[in-house]
Formats: C-alpha cells, structure tokens, sequence
C-alpha cells in the first residue's frame, strides 16, 4: 500500500511539472511544418472580423501583462511591404532601432523583426480604432515555406516579450517537416 501512495505521489509530481511548463504546449502546423508550442501558451479563438486573418492564436503570461501569439496565412503584401508595415506601427521616443535578420528553419527562409515602442495597430475591421500602447515589442517572423509566407508575430508588454524572446525563438527555430 506504501508503494502505491508513493507511485501515486511521483504521478501527481510529473504531472504539476508539466503544468508548471515541463511538458509541450500545443502542436502548431504550417506547411507541412510542425513546433510544439512552450506549455505555458494559452490556445485561444479568434473570434469576430481578424478569425479569417489568424491560424492559430496563444496568450503568452507575463508579469507585466499578457502577450499574444498570432499566427496568420499568406495574404497581404510582400516580405518587404510587411516588415515596412510593421515598423511603422511602433513610433514615440522609447522607439527601438527596428532590427531585421534572415535565416533559415529547416530550409525555409525566415525575415525576422524585433521593434519596440509606442504601439498601434492599423484597424483591420471597418470604423474600427486602435489604441496607443505605450512600451511594447513585436517579435515578428516571415516564415517563407513553399505555400507561404504565413506571419508569425509576437506582441505585447516589452518586459513580458524580452522575458518570452527565448522560448519564442526556440519554438520558431523548431519547425521540423
């Protein structure tokens, strides 16, 4: 009986570990291309006029906010004309030097963007605002597969993006075929 408290006690161990980030997150396809997401990314739904913009969604915990994870298909624009876009969303004084690199995952060309500042977003809905954020990073990738490219964005408080940078960038650079 002592043997079975104790196995049911390392299960019940395991299984906190998992919840507290030791396991994998939710598996995200794009392509062809598939990367476990970080444990503590929440799956949410897109819901309203931007669920036909987004593929996957994820809320990213932060001890200065939430960020989000959004994973959009091909359409809108150029490698180019979206970097561009990008960067102009961010402005303010606090405003970062927008740092651009290329690289590849598992043969795919990857356009990578890291920008911060005063954040708004272009209004994706009719009559719709957005409002300025002050202090916040994106994170954003081009990922270029053969029937890309799909938008990969990071995006929230700075500190709760720099605290997730790592992961994020792990996970990105995990897409395996």
């Amino acid at each position: 009986m002592r043997r079975f408290g104790f196995a049911i006690g390392v299960i019940g161990l395991l299984c906190g570990l998992a919840a507290a980030g030791g396991g994998k997150g939710t598996t995200v396809e794009i392509d062809g291309y598939k990367s476990a997401t970080p444990a503590s990314w929440k799956r949410t739904e897109p819901t309203g006029f931007l669920a036909k913009f987004r593929l996957y969604q994820f809320e990213v915990p932060g001890a200065d906010g939430n960020a989000e994870v959004i994973i959009s298909p091909p359409a809108g624009g150029s490698v180019e004309a979206n970097i561009e876009r990008w960067k102009k969303q961010f402005s303010g004084k606090a405003a970062s030097e927008p740092q651009v690199n290329t690289f590849k995952v598992d043969g795919v060309p990857v356009t990578y963007l890291d920008v911060s500042g005063s954040y708004q977003g272009a209004p994706f809905a009719p009559n719709a605002k957005t409002e300025r954020k002050e202090n916040y990073r994106l994170l954003g990738a081009i990922f270029e597969s053969q029937n890309g490219p799909y938008f990969i964005r990071l995006i929230g408080p700075a500190k709760t993006v720099a605290d997730n940078k790592q992961a994020y960038e792990q996970w990105l650079k995990s897409f395996k075929k």
